[in-house]
């Protein structure tokens, strides 16, 4: 007999586009991830080009949003706001407080290596434009989330066993894709520690 997969089971951390943990101060410069067991087809990762993104804008949006700060916070994943805790892999000594914390950040930093700005936005951390309402900020958040996340700004990785791989948490968004139903996938993670957005 057949048994149906429960929405739970469906699940997949990080499964929405994003970079990993901005509403700290500090995010993360980077990730270094291997892969010790993944299923035989499915449990690609995706990545979008920041860079391209904020490049392709229009010079009127790009100065808008060179103009901008946005508001990070956990508060909604897994803080005291989260309507289930339960569903994300945070352990369990997470400061409450600090997930609830806000922090503000550019809308278009620049790479303290390369020189070059890139956007950096995503709907993960992100609740409103610093000085707007989370309605008001919506449509535009919207709107660069999804010229960001465009197929011509992105590239897959398909996941074999043993394989490393590091990306630049600074101008890339990343997200799981959650096609590998029935099967598992362990990959193990270092983070790297980053600066201030500027």
């Amino acid at each position: 007999m057949k048994r149906e997969s429960t929405a739970q089971e469906l699940y997949v951390t990080g499964e929405n586009w994003h970079a990993d943990s901005t509403f700290m101060e500090t995010p993360p410069l980077g990730v270094v991830m291997r892969a010790i067991a993944v299923p035989d087809f499915g449990g690609d990762t995706l990545f979008a080009n920041m860079y391209q993104a904020f490049e392709t804008l229009s010079p009127k949006m790009q100065e808008v949003c060179e103009s901008l700060s946005a508001v990070h916070t956990g508060s909604h994943i897994f803080g005291s706001k989260a309507p289930r805790v339960d569903r994300y892999d945070v352990p369990k000594d997470v400061d409450m407080e600090a997930a609830d914390k806000e922090t503000v950040h550019p809308v278009v930093r620049t790479h303290p290596d390369t020189g070059r700005k890139c956007l950096f936005v995503q709907k993960t951390y992100i609740r409103r434009f610093d000085g707007m309402t989370e309605a008001e900020s919506k449509p535009l958040l919207d709107f660069l989330i999804d010229h960001a996340t465009q197929p011509r700004f992105q590239c897959r990785v398909r996941w074999h066993d043993g394989q490393v791989l590091i990306w630049d948490n600074r101008c890339t968004l990343h997200r799981a894709l959650m096609d590998y139903y029935g099967k598992s996938r362990f990959l193990v993670r270092t983070t790297i520690a980053g600066d201030r957005p500027r």
